[in-house]
């Protein structure tokens, strides 16, 4: 891995019939994140991450099986679910994902749908800085306030006289 890219020890649970492996990758700089995993033969292909100002959109493409792989794929694969997890920096602003947790967009899987004719995409959105409705709360209160202190000044000025 390059430097400022860790991977976190793998953890596995077992329960009767079923195995979860988890492996969480964590990067210092999104832009190592874009350079490493542009190369091809690496587990976190086909990802695409682009910042635009306070923007950050990601997409992972799983690309169809040939009909060789996606015919063991659907024949031993199942039962199997591919989870995905996502924290990013913000608020989520989109997402194709299965739920949300805080930050963090969780996809949930089955591997022929991962692979399924015209493949799959995993899609999120996440914006950061103040949002817009902080901003129209801002600006109804100030609205508000100009229009007591109306209300206050024609109440209490005195009769012209």
């Amino acid at each position: 891995l390059p430097a400022g890219v860790t991977l976190e020890p793998l953890k596995e649970v077992r329960q009767s019939e079923r195995v979860e492996v988890t492996a969480v990758y964590k990067f210092d700089d999104i832009n190592k994140l874009i350079g490493w995993a542009a190369r091809t033969d690496l587990p976190l292909n086909n990802i695409s991450v682009s910042r635009q100002g306070k923007q950050l959109d990601f997409t992972r493409r799983f690309s169809a099986l040939d009909k060789e792989d996606m015919e063991a794929v659907q024949k031993y694969g199942t039962d199997v679910t591919a989870v995905f997890k996502l924290t990013g920096p913000g608020n989520i602003s989109s997402h194709n994902g299965t739920r949300v947790d805080g930050n963090t967009i969780i996809w949930e899987i089955k591997a022929p749908e991962l692979y399924q004719a015209g493949g799959k995409s995993l899609t999120a959105q996440f914006n950061w800085g103040i949002p817009v409705w902080v901003w129209a709360l801002i600006a109804f209160v100030v609205f508000d306030m100009v229009v007591v202190a109306i209300v206050l000044t024609k109440k209490f000025r005195k009769p012209a006289g």
